[in-house]
């Protein structure tokens, strides 16, 4: 960034960013728009299906799930198995009908973005900072019915990936108590701290951990290029930028220091969700909290998570939904979240 952007962005924040979204906006007309399957964090879909029936794969995850639930994975894994890889972008062509057909949320995508237009007026973000699965779904709570809403307020959240501090903006009107944010990036982190200061989220409301989260205690540090994007991840080294040295800790050890009482936690942690419910197995046990786990990174996340969970847990029930109305590029298949919730909420799950 340069030094007048620097001073922009600090002294008139608001012109900064109308500016420089004019300035994606304008890039953003000669790209032609492309139709892919993330396979870069850690896993490629269309391996995972030459080895694993794809059938048996959606019957498996399907079991329990409410219809709509059932319509996400059958139309998600209809475009997973269509569409190229993100190494094999194929252009879209805007007249042919996406595979499986528009979801409910894809469908209401102009009523989604009027939302987030309005809704983006009440906080001091940039614009690439507003998404609709933080902003319009609240991760999934905006979905939940009123018995949920009562469970998890004035409790502690734990937001796992936390970026800049979208999810700890966004979230305060369900009036946590206070918000545990995990994040390896410093480059976020810095970000992070000064948008929940513009946004009046006092410090006492949230305390940032610098730690990546993995599936077993006394791992050995990691050295990774501190990309700063929402895309920053353990299995995506690429990118030219300064080098951090990241400590790896388990979700229930982070708990365990830090006295944390989770009713809530999110997870975004671009394709280690798997590694998030080994090593927090024991805190979801005890706390049996409101789940929302992004699991649409890698085949592992998406087919097996939920089996795994089920076994696991005592009387939690399960809901998948798409959290983006977009389809193109990766969003064909992008924002798909799992929600769990113990059995002490009672009510069905919103499809919007």
């Amino acid at each position: 960034m340069s030094a007048i952007g620097k001073y922009m962005r600090t002294k008139t924040p608001r012109v900064y960013f109308f500016l420089t979204g004019l300035q994606r906006k304008y890039a953003g007309l000669n790209r032609p728009d492309y139709m892919y399957i993330t396979d870069s964090l850690g896993g490629d879909f269309k391996e995972y299906f030459k080895k694993n029936n794809l059938n048996e794969l959606k019957n498996e995850l399907s079991r329990g799930l409410d219809t709509e639930s059932q319509h996400v994975v059958n139309v998600i894994s209809s475009r997973l198995a269509f569409y190229p890889n993100e190494s094999n972008k194929a252009v879209l062509d805007k007249d042919r009908e996406i595979a499986g057909g528009l979801l409910q949320v894809e469908q209401d995508a102009v009523k989604i973005n009027d939302y987030i237009i309005k809704e983006s007026k009440q906080y001091t973000l940039s614009e690439e900072q507003f998404s609709d699965s933080v902003f319009y779904f609240d991760h999934g709570l905006a979905l939940m019915p009123k018995s949920a809403l009562e469970y998890v307020e004035n409790e502690d959240f734990i937001d796992l990936g936390a970026y800049v501090g979208d999810s700890a903006i966004a979230l305060t009107k369900y009036n946590y108590k206070k918000i545990y944010s995990v994040e390896m990036s410093k480059r976020s982190m810095l970000v992070y701290e000064e948008n929940v200061s513009r946004n009046g989220i006092s410090k006492d409301s949230y305390k940032l951990i610098n730690v990546a989260i993995c599936d077993q205690e006394n791992l050995p540090d990691i050295e990774l290029p501190d990309t700063g994007s929402a895309g920053f991840s353990l299995m995506r080294e690429r990118g030219k930028y300064d080098y951090i040295s990241i400590q790896q800790r388990t979700l229930d050890s982070i708990v365990t220091e830090h006295g944390i009482k989770p009713k809530f936690i999110k997870v975004d942690i671009e394709g280690y969700a798997m590694h998030f419910v080994k090593g927090g197995l024991e805190t979801i046990q005890k706390f049996r909290p409101v789940l929302s786990i992004a699991i649409y990174h890698n085949p592992t996340e998406f087919y097996e998570i939920k089996p795994f969970l089920e076994k696991e847990l005592v009387n939690y029930s399960f809901c998948i939904r798409k959290m983006t109305s977009e389809t193109k590029d990766n969003n064909c298949h992008s924002e798909v979240v799992l929600m769990a919730y113990p059995s002490e909420i009672d009510g069905a799950v919103k499809v919007l």
